[in-house]
């Protein structure tokens, strides 16, 4: 029977599994905090509401509003400067308004067609500007993707990338230490599902590589989001966004 109250879009699809691996991730055993008594912490991504155009002040005014705990602003545009004392004072107003901000960028795998060598030049220097970025603001994260399905694509598949990928972060590695952030990598695009994603955190090495997880983008790649909160659980650094069914994005 063709009700059309009952047929969901693609986008409502990816909302409710979006929606229910978060709910999971908050409530089940793979959780930041189950079974500890610790408190969740609870934030909105920057790219949720990207079509405001809004930049940090704007954006930390927003979310206290909201009154949540985090705020990751998922890429180095979002600034009006990357100089220090800029930085320095878009942290002094989160500490204000009782927010955590957790840093991020795109690309930094050099070989996936998703890398922007013209604006942020070697990947291993755009790592390496997000990891002082980082360190600025205070963040304990550096979100930040491989590439997108594009790059499963061809000779080498999606492990050619990935080893690109491990070299820039071992390059690295002890300025992420010496930042004390760990480097988050997100499941993106339809570029790796779960199983891959952890196969390179644990190559380049899991003491400061972690994940962004984001359940919307594991059925880019045909993956159960509860496998893939299964499998990326002990790696979760933060959560990405959500598609809702008008085609806007919203926090969750």
């Amino acid at each position: 029977m063709n009700n059309s109250n009952t047929l969901w879009n693609r986008r409502q699809f990816l909302a409710c599994l979006a929606a229910f691996g978060a709910a999971s991730f908050t409530r089940g055993s793979y959780g930041l905090g189950a079974n500890t008594g610790k408190k969740l912490k609870l934030g909105f991504d920057n790219f949720s509401i990207r079509a405001f155009g809004w930049k940090a002040p704007q954006l930390i005014e927003y979310a206290a509003e909201l009154k949540v705990d985090t705020l990751l602003m998922s890429d180095l545009d979002v600034y009006e400067s990357l100089e220090v004392g800029y930085l320095r004072k878009i942290r002094a107003q989160a500490e204000r308004a009782g927010i955590e901000i957790q840093a991020g960028t795109g690309s930094i795998c050099p070989t996936s067609s998703s890398y922007n060598s013209k604006k942020w030049g070697k990947a291993e220097d755009h790592a390496r500007l997000l990891i002082r970025t980082a360190k600025q603001l205070g963040s304990t994260v550096g979100r930040c993707y491989l590439g997108t399905r594009g790059d499963r694509e061809g000779d080498g598949g999606i492990y050619r990338h990935i080893e690109e990928m491990v070299k820039i972060l071992k390059a690295v590695r002890s300025e992420a230490e010496d930042a004390n952030m760990k480097i988050a990598v997100e499941n993106h695009a339809g570029d790796m599902q779960a199983w891959e994603l952890v196969d390179l955190i644990r190559a380049a090495g899991s003491s400061y590589v972690g994940a962004t997880i984001d359940p919307g983008n594991a059925t880019w790649t045909m993956e159960d989001p509860m496998v893939n909160l299964e499998l990326l659980g002990p790696y979760v650094v933060t959560a990405g966004k959500a598609w809702t069914d008008d085609g806007s994005r919203e926090p969750f």
